[in-house]
């Protein structure tokens, strides 16, 4: 069977993604689509709008095969490691055999091209230490790569790395650069093109965030979302299902910073380069009676710097809520994922499963007990599954709802 593997959050799941899909089934109309999608919080450190089962449906109902979770730990970390562990995650399925994402330049030689440079500055000493040098003028690493880039291939081929996707997209690269022959994924992009393709879905989440009557947000929706995805999200709002809105977490982030000694914030994942100061000191400072929905927007802006982005700020805080330290992290990312979680899948998606018993190369988690089976799979396995686990109650209290709904709930079957 024909596959290509899409790397996601659908945040919602809005016509962007609905655009990719007609795109992709254009191009491979035989192909059934495999994704890794980030389950509770995302690469930009906010807890997803949604669970994941319900956008994992969401996406099987647009057209997807199958939906795989990409463990936490790298659904919330740099854009390398989140390309990394999707990558690995898509690979380690056996099954998946191509790999598509849009990007702003859409030229695969390009962006080939620039994750080669990437890799040339990264092994030579003094090219590294050149980047790293401009660290200390304030310049973020990525910006510092940047100039470097700039220098030595010309301005005009260092402007892929100023933009979201095209960086992301050269991660994407990078990473499968790295598999073996025998996992190859053929890479594929596409243009960003269009109203539907140009949409900005941290405008659509904060739409979602400021609308408290349902015909508001109704009217927020309209043009943005699909008629499914559209209906989940007003019925979250209604209090019919679960849904986090933009800055949920601030109660929670503001009392651990209240909590903690910088010192030992600063063994947190992110809070370096002086991060745990500042948010610790933002947090004693805050005006009396700040309104609770401007606790994290609050934060998040006393964190950022010239080279202290917003997207790094918002990872630690929430690496903050999930205690992951540094060294742990270091220690995970170098571990790669540990198992293949299924969150939903079609009748397609049901024969790839078939096939994964016989080529995955990692255990497939179908149900949460399921993890329990595999006691003896070593450290890290444990572990992320953990850091899965307590995402999901921390996501669960954000929500409103119960605690434990994990272990209830098996994978969507459409």
């Amino acid at each position: 069977m024909d596959t290509c593997g899409i790397v996601a959050e659908y945040n919602p799941f809005h016509l962007g993604h609905q655009a990719q899909l007609a795109w992709l089934r254009e191009q491979l109309p035989e192909a059934a689509v495999i994704v890794v999608m980030s389950p509770w919080f995302t690469q930009r450190g906010e807890p997803a709008v949604l669970d994941p089962w319900t956008r994992a449906r969401l996406a099987v109902q647009a057209g997807c095969s199958l939906v795989l979770e990409l463990p936490q730990v790298f659904a919330m970390s740099s854009a390398s490691a989140f390309a990394d562990g999707a990558v690995a995650t898509l690979a380690a399925s056996g099954v998946c055999r191509r790999l598509c994402f849009g990007s702003e330049t859409a030229i695969l030689a390009k962006l080939d091209e620039l994750a080669a440079e990437l890799e040339t500055i990264e092994a030579d000493p003094e090219l590294e230490a050149a980047a790293r040098a401009r660290q200390k003028d304030g310049l973020s690493y990525a910006a510092a790569r940047q100039e470097l880039v700039a220098r030595r291939l010309g301005p005009e081929a260092a402007v892929p790395l100023r933009q979201p996707n095209d960086i992301l997209g050269i991660c994407y690269l990078r990473a499968l650069r790295r598999l073996p022959a025998d996992l190859a994924m053929e890479p594929l992009t596409h243009p960003r093109l269009g109203p539907a393709e140009r949409l900005q879905a941290g405008l659509l989440r904060r739409a979602i965030a400021r609308a408290d009557d349902p015909r508001e947000l109704a009217a927020a929706l309209d043009g943005l979302v699909p008629a499914r995805s559209a209906a989940a999200l007003l019925a979250g709002a209604a209090g019919r299902g679960p849904l986090v809105r933009e800055g949920a977490a601030g109660s929670l982030a503001y009392s651990l910073l209240l909590r903690e000694e910088p010192e030992s914030l600063a063994r947190i994942s992110g809070m370096q380069d002086g991060l745990a100061g500042r948010l610790s000191r933002a947090a004693g400072t805050l005006p009396a009676r700040t309104p609770r929905e401007e606790l994290w927007p609050r934060l998040v802006e006393a964190g950022v710097t010239r080279h202290l982005s917003r997207a790094r700020v918002q990872r630690a805080l929430a690496a903050l809520l999930l205690n992951l330290e540094a060294d742990t992290l270091t220690r995970q990312l170098a571990a790669g994922p540990k198992y293949l979680r299924v969150l939903a899948f079609d009748r397609r998606g049901r024969y790839l499963l078939r096939l994964m018993r016989r080529t995955a190369r990692l255990p497939v988690i179908m149900k949460t007990s399921d993890f329990l089976e595999h006691g003896a799979a070593g450290p890290d396995f444990a572990y992320q599954y953990r850091l899965d686990l307590l995402a999901a109650e921390i996501w669960s209290v954000l929500a409103g709802r119960g605690s434990g709904a994990d272990f209830d709930t098996l994978p969507a079957m459409l």
